[in-house]
């Protein structure tokens, strides 16, 4: 027993309004709508990603020279 034709042509139409879809979607990625993009200097997104060298590095390297020395010297009185 075949489909019936119903459910045939159901199928057909999901098919090419899938493929309108894709078609669609590809021609909008590809237009550039501005050839320069406006970007602000300052968002509070990359505000707040923004850590300084000293802060970022040199306290977790002092907190782990500090853990390291605490070990070594309870290792040392064992």
């Amino acid at each position: 027993m075949t489909m019936p034709p119903l459910l045939k042509l159901a199928a057909l139409l999901v098919t090419i309004m899938g493929l309108l879809t894709a078609l669609e979607l590809a021609n909008l990625t590809s237009k550039q709508l501005k050839i320069t993009p406006t970007i602000k200097v300052h968002n509070f997104s990359n505000a707040l990603g923004y850590f300084p060298t000293t802060v970022h590095r040199l306290v977790p390297k002092v907190t782990l020279i500090i853990g390291q020395t605490m070990a070594n010297q309870i290792a040392d009185q064992t």
